[in-house]
C-alpha cells in the first residue's frame, strides 16, 4: 500500500448521538423538557427520560453545534480515521438548516459576503475547519469530494446530472458507487462552489410540513490523503449526510409525485431503522441490502468509521409523537459498536524501527 505496510490500530467506540431539538412557535405549545443531556417528551410512553452524550436545548447555536460535532470529527479525520455525520428527524425538524443553512440551505448561506453566512450549517463550517487544519500538517495532502443524493432509492450524480441512475457495487468497507464524480478541491471557497452547485439539483419540494423538503438523502465525501515529512502516509474520509425526514400523509398533504416521493423516503427509513435494531442486537444477518442508503453507509454503521448521529426533534406538542420516535431511534443507535482503525502506511524507517525494538525484546526473553 503506497510502498510501505498498512497499519491498523484498532479503537472500538459506540456511534456518538447528539438530539438537537429545533425552536417552537411559543413555550406554550411545547412538549419537551430538556436537562443536561437528558430530554423527555410529555404524554409519550409514561414521559420516560432518555440520556445522551448531547442533548442541545432550543438556543443552541450553528456554531455551538460546530463546536460539538464537527471539530471533533475534523480532528479524528485529519489524524488518519474515517468519519460520519448524520442528520436524522421528522420532515421539518431542520435537519437541512443543521447540515446547510436555512431555508432549505439557500445558495445565500453559502456565501461569504452575504449576511445569512453567519447562519450556515455544519458542513461548510466543517470544510472550513478541514483546510485549515490541513494547512497546519507538517507534509502535502489532498482532498477529494462527491456530492450525491439518493432519490427514489437510486443514486444521483449532484455534480454531472446527465450522468443518470449509478450503479452501487462492492459490499462491507468496500462499497463503491461506479461513475461518481471526484473532484479534487483545495480550499473552503471551493468547498462552498460544490455545495452550491451541487445543491442546485437536488430534489426539493415544498410541503405543508415545510416549505424546502428535501425529497431525498443527501451524501458528501471528502476523500483526505496526506504524506507526511516523517514518511507515513495517511488515507482517511469523511461522510456528511443529510437524511431526508420520515413523513406521515396526512400532515404532509402530498399528493401524485410527492406522496410517492414520500413513501420512498419512509421505506429507506424504515431499512435504516432494521439495520440499526439488527446491530444492536448483534444479529449474523444485518439487512444492509435491502435499500441504497444503508449499502452506501454500511461501514458507517457499525464498521470502520468514528460515527456520529445528530438527532433533531420538533418540541412541539403536535408533533410529540414523531418526536418521541426520533427518540427511540437514536437511544437504539447509541447502542451500535463501531470497530474504528487509524489507517497509516508506516515509512520503511519507522518500520525498520519497530522491527528493531521488536527483535530486542524477543532477545530479552
Amino acid at each position: 500500500f503506497f510502498g510501505g505496510v498498512f497499519m491498523k490500530c484498532g479503537v472500538e467506540r459506540n456511534v456518538r448521538v447528539v438530539i438537537r431539538v429545533r425552536p417552537g412557535k411559543s413555550e406554550e405549545d411545547n412538549c419537551c423538557t430538556v436537562s443536561r443531556n437528558t430530554v423527555q417528551i410529555a404524554g409519550e410512553r409514561g414521559e420516560k427520560r432518555l440520556t445522551f452524550d448531547k442533548v442541545l436545548p432550543l438556543d443552541t447555536t450553528q456554531e455551538q453545534l460546530f463546536q460539538i460535532v464537527g471539530v471533533p470529527t475534523v480532528n479524528h479525520v485529519v489524524d488518519g480515521y474515517h468519519g460520519t455525520v448524520l442528520v436524522y428527524g421528522q420532515t421539518g425538524s431542520g435537519k437541512t438548516h443543521t447540515m446547510l443553512g436555512p431555508n432549505g440551505g439557500k445558495p445565500s448561506c453559502l456565501d461569504e459576503g452575504h449576511a445569512d453566512f453567519a447562519d450556515r450549517g455544519l458542513i461548510p463550517r466543517v470544510g472550513a475547519e478541514m483546510f485549515e487544519r490541513l494547512g497546519r500538517i507538517a507534509g502535502v495532502w489532498t482532498v477529494n469530494a462527491s456530492f450525491y443524493e439518493i432519490y427514489q432509492d437510486k443514486v444521483r450524480d449532484l455534480m454531472d446530472t446527465s450522468s443518470g441512475a449509478l450503479q452501487v457495487v462492492g459490499d462491507k468497507s468496500n462499497v463503491r458507487i461506479i461513475g461518481l464524480t471526484s473532484m479534487p478541491i483545495k480550499s473552503a471557497a471551493d468547498m462552498l462552489g460544490l455545495l452550491r452547485y451541487g445543491g442546485k439539483h437536488r430534489a426539493k419540494r415544498s410541503t405543508e410540513s415545510n416549505d424546502y423538503s428535501s425529497r431525498s438523502h443527501a451524501i458528501i465525501q471528502l476523500v483526505v490523503h496526506q504524506k507526511l515529512r516523517d514518511g507515513r502516509e495517511m488515507n482517511s474520509k469523511l461522510n456528511l449526510v443529510d437524511l431526508a425526514g420520515s413523513e406521515r400523509l396526512s400532515k404532509t398533504g402530498a399528493q401524485g409525485v410527492a406522496a410517492q416521493e414520500g413513501a420512498n423516503i419512509n421505506q429507506s427509513l424504515s431499512v435504516l431503522g432494521q439495520v440499526i435494531h439488527q446491530l444492536c442486537r448483534s444479529h449474523e444477518h444485518v439487512s444492509f441490502r435491502n435499500s441504497v442508503l444503508t449499502r452506501v453507509l454500511q461501514d458507517s454503521l457499525g464498521g470502520n468509521h468514528v460515527t456520529t448521529l445528530i438527532c433533531n426533534i420538533s418540541p412541539l406538542k403536535e408533533n410529540a409523537s414523531e418526536s418521541n420516535s426520533t427518540l427511540q431511534f437514536a437511544n437504539y443507535a447509541k447502542q451500535i459498536k463501531c470497530h474504528t482503525t487509524k489507517n497509516v502506511v508506516l515509512s520503511p524507517t519507522e518500520l525498520q524501527t519497530r522491527l528493531d525494538a521488536a527483535l530486542e525484546e524477543i532477545e530479552r526473553l
